[in-house]
């Protein structure tokens, strides 16, 4: 399985066991998104989370482009900060 299905795996199930109240948060600026995406890489404050498939994402205070202000909720797999979700 690959990194990106086993972060979608690994998140649906925080989600399903009401876990994702209870993950780690980090606000930041969004330094850079994927492109025509919102699967892949993004930088968030200084800090990278990889998007998958079953990552949610919440645009309640606009569109999550380069230089707004957003949340990322996460789980670190493997040394890798899985995103759970995303919001501006």
């Amino acid at each position: 399985m690959g990194l990106l299905a086993t972060a979608a795996v690994m998140s649906g199930a925080a989600r399903a066991n009401g876990d994702s109240g209870s993950l780690p948060r980090h606000y930041g600026v969004v330094a850079s998104r994927p492109s025509g995406t919102n699967v892949g890489s993004w930088v968030l404050g200084g800090r990278t989370f990889v998007a998958g498939s079953g990552t949610e994402f919440m645009f309640q205070y606009g569109p999550l482009n380069v230089g707004v202000c957003a949340k990322a909720k996460y789980e670190t797999i493997n040394g890798v900060d899985q995103a759970v979700e995303i919001e501006s």
